[in-house]
C-alpha cells in the first residue's frame, strides 16, 4: 500500500510509518509531509521542485532546437539534404574567409569556360583535319581523272604506249583543283601551275589566259612524254604468201611485221629495236 504525501493529522497515517512524518513547512497548508530525507536528502518538495525546474530547462532547449532547425527548411517547406548543407559549408570555407568571394567565383567560371573552349577547339580541329583529308582526296581524284583523258585522246593520231595513270603521275604536281564561285555556288577549277608554284599562262602567241589541263598534257606529249606515245595501230589482214597457203596474220598498219597485240612494255621495246633498225640501215 503506497503511503500518502500529505495528511491533516498525524493519527490518520498508518501507524507504522508515522515516524516518517514530519511537520509541513508551508504553514499555509499545514499538515504533515512524508520525510523523504533517508532517500538522499531530498525532501518530497526539493524532488518535485527540481523535475519542474527541469522540464522547464527542457522545454527552452526544445524552443531554441526548433528555432535553429528551422534555418534548414527551405521556402517550399522542405528540409534541406544535411550532407548536402555540408558539402555547401565545405566549399564556401574553401573559399577563404577574408576573400573576395565574387573573383573567386569568377575564376572558377573562367576555369569551366576555358575547359569547354580546349575541348571544343580540338573538336574542331579535328573535324577540320577529317575534311581537309576528304577534300585533299576528292581533288586528287577530279586532276587524276582529267589528266589521264587527255593523255588517252588519240586526235593526234597517237595514244599512250603505258598506263596513262603512271604518265598523270608525272603531272599531278603542275596541276591543282582550286575552290571557285560559279554564280553563288562553290566550285572547283583546275588550274596549271608551274615548278615554282606560279600560275602558268598559256604558251599560244598573242594570248594572255591561263595554261589549260589540255594544253599542259599536249606540251608533255610533245616534250619529256613523248617516247611513251605510239602512232594508232591499224589492223589490216594480210595473205602470208610463204609457208601455209592461205595462212592469215593481223598485223599492224603502221609497223608491217609488228603483231597487233601487244602489251605496254612489249610496245616499248618494239619501239626502240625500230629506231636501232632504222639508224643501222
Amino acid at each position: 500500500m503506497a503511503l500518502p504525501l500529505h495528511v491533516d493529522k498525524l493519527e490518520t497515517a498508518p501507524e507504522y510509518a508515522r515516524g516518517d512524518y514530519i511537520a509541513n513547512s508551508n504553514k499555509e497548508v499545514g499538515g504533515f509531509v512524508l520525510d523523504g530525507t533517508s532517500g538522499g536528502g531530498l525532501t518530497i518538495e526539493h524532488g518535485v521542485s527540481g523535475l519542474k525546474a527541469a522540464l522547464g530547462e527542457t522545454k527552452t532547449d526544445n524552443q531554441q532546437m526548433r528555432a535553429r532547425l528551422a534555418k534548414f527548411v527551405g521556402s517550399d517547406g522542405e528540409a534541406l539534404d544535411p550532407d548536402a548543407a555540408f558539402d555547401a559549408i565545405t566549399k564556401l570555407a574553401a573559399l577563404g574567409d577574408d576573400a573576395d568571394i565574387d573573383k573567386k567565383a569568377a575564376a572558377l567560371a573562367d576555369d569551366k569556360v576555358r575547359g569547354i573552349e580546349t575541348r571544343h577547339k580540338a573538336e574542331l580541329d579535328a573535324r577540320d583535319k577529317r575534311i581537309g583529308f576528304l577534300s585533299d582526296t576528292v581533288t586528287g581524284g577530279m586532276v587524276r581523272q582529267e589528266l589521264v583523258r587527255q593523255l588517252t585522246r588519240t586526235d593526234d593520231g597517237r595514244t599512250s604506249a603505258v598506263d596513262a595513270g603512271v604518265l598523270a603521275r608525272s603531272l599531278m604536281d603542275n596541276v591543282r583543283a582550286v575552290e571557285v564561285e560559279a554564280d553563288g555556288e562553290p566550285s572547283f577549277e583546275l588550274q596549271v601551275f608551274g615548278d615554282d608554284r606560279k600560275r602558268r599562262v598559256t604558251a599560244k602567241s598573242g594570248s594572255s589566259d591561263w595554261m589549260g589541263v589540255e594544253e599542259l598534257v599536249d606540251e608533255g606529249r610533245a616534250g619529256r612524254l613523248k617516247p611513251f606515245f605510239k602512232a594508232v595501230e591499224k589492223k589490216g589482214t594480210m595473205i602470208d604468201t610463204g609457208g601455209d597457203a592461205g595462212k592469215t596474220t593481223t598485223q599492224s598498219a603502221d609497223r608491217p611485221g609488228a603483231p597487233a597485240t601487244m602489251n605496254a612494255r612489249d610496245r616499248l621495246d618494239y619501239h626502240y629495236q625500230e629506231q636501232a633498225r632504222q639508224a643501222g640501215s
